[in-house]
């Protein structure tokens, strides 16, 4: 075999190989949102859940699980959106709720949401404890995605930060606009503060109120919040 007809072959090996790479590399995408983040025993919290096909083909027999954490207490599984269901007709710590999603088209996905309670009184975790919402997606019961968010408790936050949504729900190809309210309550200034919004699976950002994009995170440096201090970004 010639050089030239070498080097051809082995492109076209090569090309193969990315193509194959390629084709195996596309999954579902899973994240998980807490809020508020930090929060207070016996505060009321939304978890919400999300899953997505990039993929040009349907994803079926999608069953969507997130344990109950240690740190909440109970709550009906008929609080639970999107069909999620639990053992019995309460959620209790350790176990699973589930969700059968079935078939999932392309480009499409759902989200779902939880509303745990932080505990309080003797069995409130201790301050700096994370609480953490651990996620995970099945397709024909192996596991295809997982993903955790993360919760810190303290007694006496020194940071609120609250997000909302101009439109819920919002149609492919459409835009929605977060708006991100954060303060400092304390009687002390915080430095270096740093807001940062994941953006949402499927998403992609068109503009920010100076926020600069780094990986899949919109981020904000907003430097020494001064007591009582608060602001706005979207």
């Amino acid at each position: 075999m010639s050089k030239h007809a070498w080097m051809t072959a082995r492109g076209v090996v090569a090309l193969f190989l990315v193509l194959m790479h390629g084709f195996a590399a596309a999954a579902l995408n899973l994240t998980v949102v807490a809020s508020p983040d930090p929060a207070k025993p016996g505060e009321m919290l939304s978890v919400e859940i999300t899953v997505s096909n990039p993929d040009a083909a349907p994803h079926t027999n999608l069953v969507l699980q997130m344990v109950v954490p240690a740190e909440v207490s109970w709550f009906y599984d008929e609080q639970v959106t999107g069909g999620g269901d639990c053992p019995y007709t309460s959620c209790e710590a350790g176990e699973l709720v589930t969700w059968n999603l079935g078939t999932l088209a392309p480009g499409a996905g759902v989200t779902v949401s939880l509303p745990p309670r932080v505990l309080s009184g003797g069995s409130a975790p201790l301050d700096g404890t994370i609480i953490s919402f651990d996620a995970k997606v099945l397709e024909n019961a192996v596991t295809v995605a997982t993903a955790t968010a993360g919760v810190e408790v303290q007694s006496a936050p020194v940071l609120d930060l609250a997000l909302d949504e101009d439109m819920d729900p919002v149609s492919p190809g459409g835009q929605v606009r977060y708006t991100l309210t954060y303060g400092n309550r304390s009687a002390a200034s915080v430095s270096n503060a740093r807001l940062r919004f994941p953006l949402p699976a499927g998403a992609t950002l068109v503009a920010s109120s100076g926020g600069t994009l780094v990986g899949d995170e919109v981020q904000w440096d907003l430097g020494t919040l001064v007591a009582g201090e608060s602001g706005r970004r979207q």
